[in-house]
């Protein structure tokens, strides 16, 4: 796909993230996607595979997580994502840095605040 494919794919998934469409975010990630969320809050860790993403996605809704992205960059199969993310009404900014092939998410990996994480999630 070109970048700028790549680009609305992930715009897409964004949007159904937003809307609360489980099924519409899945189908974008390939079976065996290899999530990485950064800090040692509850919620951090590496998630492989659809199935141990679907607990994550869904736990985030209990905090009131909100994903607004607001800069695109694509190169390749990678596509960076620039957003203010809310959780329990903290606001912090995020790098999202995805990795594609072939129509679907195979790597996500979030660069932001670990410390705020730590402190709404709590420490593992």
């Amino acid at each position: 796909m070109s970048e700028k494919e790549n680009i609305a794919l992930m715009q897409a998934a964004y949007k159904a993230f937003a809307d609360g469409d489980l099924d519409a975010v899945l189908d974008t990630l390939s079976d065996d996607c290899v999530w990485t969320v950064p800090g040692n809050s509850v919620i951090s860790g590496t998630y492989v595979g659809k199935d141990e993403l679907i607990g994550l996605l869904s736990e985030l809704g209990t905090k009131g997580f909100t994903h607004d992205p607001d800069t695109w960059a694509a190169g390749g199969d990678t596509v960076i994502v620039l957003s203010t993310v809310t959780q329990d009404d903290r606001v912090t900014r995020w790098v999202d840095v995805w990795t594609l092939d072939a129509e679907r998410v195979v790597a996500w990996e979030g660069i932001g605040d670990a410390r705020t994480m730590e402190e709404v999630w709590g420490l593992k």
